[in-house]
């Protein structure tokens, strides 16, 4: 359903009045919250393997972006948590708790352990306000249909927005199921579009919202301990370890999909020097040093 004819390719530009009332109406019911509580159900993602369904309890808080993540798988013993304080991330996964600076530049833009995600996308989700605005001031939206979550009657708008990178350029679309009663953010998705392939991301679903919750105690300050996490009962076969590649020593022949989505292999480069750098279409760091590569 989403991917139909690549999202009405991408929209051509035309924000619809109906697409404009659901955002308006999302941006007023999230306009004066700092700070949500909530369950985000989601498809654990799985190196060579299928997802497994979890949801996390989550917390976040904006200025600065901050949230707290604990999550469980549903069908097997298995959890994992992740905290963002505003400076530092900090986490417990496979029964092992470490820490890392925060490098996100604008907000919550770093992926430390799988928990960060729920984290991460709630943020998006409910207070992202210059990102609504965005939208809003951009005509970026267009409704899609009346759909549901879990039996609660949403209405399904897309936004969009893209950038250059090089002489390609990167699309994102993000799907938000809108509450029709009260117009808060019941799942959200976001694809991303690259000539002509649309490339679907995990959905998040929402439940359990509360807004400006009053806590205890501040969830941003814990520190998890390795007791927090648990490591996977079964875990996909590590394959043979290939022989150690060290300074001057000659690199396999790399295989990697380019922006174009033919395959670009290491021997067709030119000889000398190859820069390799990995990236998220959703990570703003990830896309600013994209510009500053290219120029």
């Amino acid at each position: 359903m989403l991917c139909t004819l690549l999202t009405c390719a991408a929209f051509g530009g035309v924000l619809d009045d109906q697409a404009d009332q659901v955002m308006r109406h999302m941006d007023q019911a999230l306009e004066k919250v700092e700070r949500v509580e909530c369950q985000v159900s989601f498809g654990i993602p799985q190196k060579d393997a299928d997802s497994i369904p979890g949801t996390a309890s989550v917390q976040v808080a904006a200025s600065p972006p901050r949230y707290s993540s604990r999550l469980q798988a549903r069908d097997v013993p298995w959890r994992t948590v992740a905290v963002q304080d505003g400076g530092h991330i900090y986490g417990s996964a496979d029964g092992r708790a470490s820490s890392s600076p925060d490098y996100g530049s604008k907000a919550i833009q770093v992926l430390y352990n799988v928990a960060s995600l729920p984290g991460d996308f709630a943020y998006y989700a409910f207070l992202d306000r210059e990102e609504r605005k965005r939208v809003i001031d951009e005509h970026a939206a267009m409704y899609l249909q009346p759909d549901e979550v879990e039996g609660v009657p949403c209405d399904l708008i897309v936004t969009k927005r893209s950038w250059a990178v090089g002489k390609e350029t990167i699309m994102l679309l993000t799907f938000l199921w809108v509450d029709k009663s009260t117009g808060l953010p019941a799942a959200y998705q976001t694809d991303s579009l690259v000539r002509g392939q649309q490339r679907p991301g995990i959905r998040y679903e929402f439940s359990d919202v509360k807004l400006n919750p009053t806590w205890a105690s501040d969830p941003f300050a814990y520190r998890p301990v390795d007791g927090d996490s648990t490591a996977l009962p079964e875990k996909q076969p590590t394959p043979e370890a290939s022989p150690a590649i060290g300074i001057g020593s000659a690199l396999p022949d790399l295989g990697l999909q380019s922006l174009d989505l033919s395959t670009l292999r290491l021997r067709d480069t030119a000889r000398g020097p190859v820069l390799v750098t990995f990236f998220a279409s959703w990570c703003g760091p990830c896309r600013e040093e994209l510009e500053a590569l290219e120029s």
